[in-house]
């Protein structure tokens, strides 16, 4: 009976070389589907290997010239209504199909000519609600978010606010349902234009709260070992369960002896490295093998590799099998890298370094300005005073901490003891105006002197500087 479903399985693959199909994994049962667009025929799979017919499927708004083949773009299928019901999307295009596994109908529910500005977009479902982020197209990454309107039929942009990302493209990207957040960090942005010269790995981690509509930026990559496998390629493959976030390093190629890192975005994004100690091939995608046909998630919360080695390496003794481990059991066997955010000690030295230098050159420059203020200060006291106002506002410094001065002190300091009371007088209040209205423009202060009554002579007045004024004087 194996022999059979085999020969079935090489004629069908054989038939189907020259047909149009396409081929997806069921997102509400897992399994993997091959349907034949000439003939409606739906097969079915659980290894990706060997196909079994499924059923015969009535197609509702079809057009086939408008469906890409399996060497095209990627199928993504997002669960829908109920358990035999999902959506179809087709990568690099805003085609929305829906499937129903009971009724056996194929059907396309949008209207949209939107094609080649968002490959490998991120697509996810929230609350009834269907939305693509991202993407590469038209020879650059982008960070368009959309979402499709089920009564017009189309996608529809949403604008963010906050720090939105450059691009959300060929990083690590997912929405978790149970924080009802959308998670994006390590996207390059590149323009082909420019001969990639401005390619440019984002070590931001962002978070987009869909309600608000509003990014914010809760960290940064600082780990130098992701940060430097993210600037090393492209990203073929990153796995989301809502809580982990899952990174083979190396999908493209034949390895069987590789890493893995893990985030735990529940845990303040703490990162682990899985070393792979069973030895499990991830396979060969030079193969006509789709990366998820390789690795998966099993109702997230378990990782599943199909050993699809070819001839390469000829080990026998792997085949063809399914390996399945828990996400916890990962973790066990993971080695702990710390927070995401927490770089090597040389980086937190550098850190603290750069924060000590900025602290330095914030008080030297400081302290620069303020030594600046005062001399400009300084000068201009210079400037707007004259002779005699130099001369008693230094009298009335040295004589601040020996109490107040009369009018007579003063006459006596500027020896003009011998001149007529009223030349006196004058003199006097001409020399205290002065100096009170240049100081009071000068500070921008209304209190200059403090002046009371002269206790041994009532028609006299006794004069101080304000201590604030004083205290600013000496200052400079």
């Amino acid at each position: 009976m194996k022999v059979k479903s085999l020969i079935f399985s090489f004629l069908l693959v054989c038939s189907s070389l020259n047909a149009q199909t396409i081929k997806w994994r069921e997102y509400t049962t897992g399994d993997y589907f091959l349907l034949n667009i000439q003939t409606h025929e739906l097969y079915k799979t659980l290894d990706s290997r060997t196909w079994t017919k499924f059923a015969d499927l009535t197609f509702e708004g079809i057009m086939p010239a408008d469906i890409p083949t399996t060497t095209g773009p990627g199928i993504i299928s997002l669960g829908g209504e109920s358990n035999s019901k999902s959506y179809i999307l087709i990568q690099c295009t805003g085609q929305v199909y829906t499937i129903d596994l009971i009724q056996k109908v194929f059907k396309r529910i949008d209207e949209t000519y939107y094609r080649g500005a968002n490959c490998g977009a991120i697509r996810f479902l929230r609350k009834g609600h269907m939305y693509s982020f991202g993407g590469y197209g038209f020879w650059q990454s982008t960070n368009i978010l959309t979402e499709f309107d089920f009564e017009g039929k189309e996608w529809v942009s949403i604008p963010a606010k906050g720090g939105v990302p450059d691009a959300i493209t060929y990083g690590v990207s997912g929405y978790s349902p149970k924080r009802d957040v959308f998670i994006t960090m390590g996207s390059t942005y590149l323009n082909d234009t420019k001969l990639y010269t401005n390619w440019k790995v984002d070590p931001g981690i962002f978070e987009f709260n869909i309600d608000s509509r509003t990014f914010t930026r809760v960290g940064e990559i600082l780990n130098q070992e992701l940060l430097d496998f993210l600037r090393s390629d492209l990203i073929s493959l990153s796995l989301f369960t809502g809580r982990y976030f899952l990174i083979p390093t190396h999908m493209s190629k034949v390895v069987n002896f590789d890493t893995m890192f893990i985030i735990d975005v529940f845990d303040n994004y703490r990162l682990y490295r899985w070393n792979n100690p069973h030895r499990l091939a991830y396979g060969d995608l030079s193969n006509n093998n789709t990366a998820e046909g390789i690795i998966h998630l099993i109702k997230g919360d378990s990782l599943q590799w199909t050993s699809s080695l070819g001839t390469k390496l000829n080990q026998s003794n792997y085949g063809n099998k399914l390996h399945k481990y828990s996400i916890k059991q990962l973790i066990e066997e993971s080695e702990d890298l710390g927070l995401l955010t927490d770089g090597s000690y040389l980086s937190h030295l550098y850190q603290l370094g750069a924060i000590v230098l900025a602290i330095v050159l914030i008080l030297i420059s400081g302290y620069a300005i303020f030594r600046l203020r005062k001399r400009k200060k300084k000068k201009a006291l210079d400037f707007m005073l004259g002779d005699n106002e130099k001369q008693f506002l230094d009298f009335l410094l040295l004589n601040f901490k020996q109490g107040y001065v009369n009018g007579h002190q003063i006459i006596a300091f500027f020896g003009r003891h011998k001149a007529s009371p009223e030349s006196q007088r004058q003199f006097r209040s001409k020399i205290i105006e002065n100096l009170t209205k240049s100081l009071g423009l000068l500070f921008n202060e209304k209190e200059i002197l403090e002046v009371l009554p002269d206790e041994k002579d009532q028609r006299m007045y006794t004069y101080r500087l304000h201590p604030k004024i004083y205290k600013i004087l000496t200052s400079l």
